[in-house]
């Protein structure tokens, strides 16, 4: 606890006493002294308006350092909660768009998993891409294999496989890589490729194949 007994200016200008607390005492001082001078009965009247005067300023000087630590800490308060705000919107943004990738991806693109990844790569020509929602260059292949399903429409088949749903799958075929993405001939790998491919790769390799080369 604080106590009054023993404080003076230099203990105040040391920040020995909290601002607030020392901004009080500092007035309560001065008005012990002034008090101790006033002698005569003529002075009375002059003491309780200069009594008055300073409890004013020194219920205006608390009011004022308590507003100020509130408004310091609302200051506080606003910034962590938008940090937080806006680390939840970065985090849902993300989340999101991954969602947004799949489910928005071209009727032309057949999904695989365990169960119908065989049957699918039997016959004809097949290009697999092994990917997952979290793998950005896979983002940015998304767009070009979705081109490359409306190109080949009729004479190949585009299909993706994500990693994380169909581990075993990508297990089975030595995926170490995202993205990569696979040529299959009547259920047989004919080429690989590894990391982000141009449409024209693609499609070359795909028409290549195709004439039996």
């Amino acid at each position: 606890m604080w106590s009054s007994a023993g404080v003076n200016a230099g203990t105040l200008a040391d920040g020995i006493v909290p601002p607030a607390v020392g901004c009080v005492l500092h007035c309560i001082l001065h008005l012990r002294n002034d008090v101790g001078q006033v002698t005569n009965l003529n002075q009375q009247t002059r003491l309780k308006k200069y009594v008055k005067l300073k409890v004013i300023t020194m219920v205006k000087m608390s009011k004022a350092v308590t507003i100020g630590g509130i408004m310091a800490g609302m200051a506080v308060l606003v910034v962590l909660a938008t940090t937080n705000i806006c680390s939840n919107c970065q985090s849902n943004s993300t989340a999101g768009s991954a969602e947004n990738d799949e489910a928005n991806s071209s009727e032309s693109i057949i999904k695989l998993n365990a169960d119908n990844f065989n049957t699918t790569i039997a016959e004809g020509i097949t290009l697999v891409d092994f990917w997952a929602s979290w793998c950005g260059p896979c983002r940015i292949q998304g767009p070009i294999l979705e081109e490359v399903a409306e190109s080949v429409r009729g004479r190949a088949k585009i299909a993706k496989v994500n990693v994380d749903d169909a581990g075993s799958v990508a297990g089975r075929f030595g995926v170490q890589s995202i993205p990569t993405l696979v040529l299959f001939k009547d259920g047989n790998e004919v080429r690989r490729f590894v990391g982000v491919q141009k449409h024209n790769t693609l499609i070359e390799a795909i028409n290549k194949l195709k004439q039996g080369n």
